[in-house]
């Protein structure tokens, strides 16, 4: 015997052009206005699926005959896939997941690929949004703290910096970390966050023994330490093993590798400078200024 089943669909895409952000949206409903459309399947569900002008795709599912096949809807966003299964339904029943897209974009990108597939249809649509990748608001790998520590390394004594990381999107972005202190100089370890974490600990051995006091700058990046692109953070610290560690963060800097000829090494002055909240670019400005107004003075008093 043929069942005959509707099958009401309507996808409603908004697209919108976001510039340098990102970050939670506000809640609000995303319930699923019906159209009066309709097409035949043997999926034994009406299926409705919405993509909001803020960005959250969702799917709808209400049961309206006899199918043993539960809900299904799989999120592609940019490539990365996510599926939701949902539970067995009685006739009249439903089921819907929602996903926000802001946090699953891939952030070095401005337009983004979204599929959304049912079991019994799939939409395609691509959504323009812009991000600055040093803003630490953004969904994607983040210095979120900084700790000095005692640890050993080759069974002698030593410090050692714990930088934990944060990611709330459960897209992966694979990228290093690099410290440079008073003395070390371009120590590194991976800044990577697991897919489906949002945080993680990564551990750089120092140069520091454990008894003193630890300055200096981190820097990740998921580019070349020594290029202005790609997804990156930069902080300053300072702190010791028994005691706590004070950090900030500050404007991403490229420096050269180790053993190179613009190999970079970390200046105290500048850490001082920095502790202050004043960052060498504006200590820099303000001795220009200064420099100015001495000569100022110097041309003035040549006239008197």
């Amino acid at each position: 015997m043929k069942i005959h089943i509707k099958v009401f669909i309507i996808l409603i895409i908004s697209m919108s052009v976001y510039i340098a952000g990102g970050g939670a949206l506000a809640a609000e409903s995303h319930h699923i206005q019906k159209s009066q459309e309709d097409i035949n399947t043997s999926q034994g569900y009406d299926i409705y699926a919405n993509i909001s002008s803020d960005n959250v795709a969702t799917v709808e599912y209400e049961k309206n005959g006899r199918t043993i096949a539960r809900p299904l809807a799989t999120f592609t966003v940019d490539g990365y896939p996510e599926q939701f299964e949902g539970p067995s339904l009685d006739k009249g029943e439903n089921w819907s997941v929602s996903v926000d897209l802001n946090n699953r974009f891939n952030v070095s990108k401005s337009s983004h690929q979204v599929e959304v597939v049912t079991l019994d249809n799939s939409y395609d649509r691509t959504i323009e949004k812009e991000y600055d990748l040093e803003d630490p608001d953004i969904p994607a790998t983040r210095i979120q703290d900084v700790e000095v520590i005692e640890t050993t390394y080759d069974g002698e004594p030593t410090a050692a910096v714990d930088v934990v990381f944060e990611n709330p999107s459960p897209r992966g972005y694979s990228g290093n970390v690099y410290a440079h202190t008073l003395q070390t100089i371009s120590a590194r370890s991976v800044a990577i966050v697991p897919v489906n974490q949002n945080t993680t600990v990564s551990r750089i051995h120092l140069r520091e023994g454990p008894d003193e006091e630890v300055e200096g700058e981190l820097r990740m990046t998921t580019a070349r330490l020594d290029e202005d692109k790609g997804l990156r953070d930069q902080v300053w610290f300072r702190g010791t093993a028994d005691g706590e560690t004070e950090w900030q963060r500050e404007p991403y800097e490229p420096v050269g590798y180790r053993n190179t000829e613009d190999s970079y090494r970390y200046d105290t002055d500048e850490g001082f400078l920095e502790s202050k909240g004043i960052s060498p670019k504006q200590a820099a400005a303000g001795a220009a200024l200064g420099i100015g107004f001495l000569i100022f003075l110097f041309r003035g008093r040549s006239k008197w």
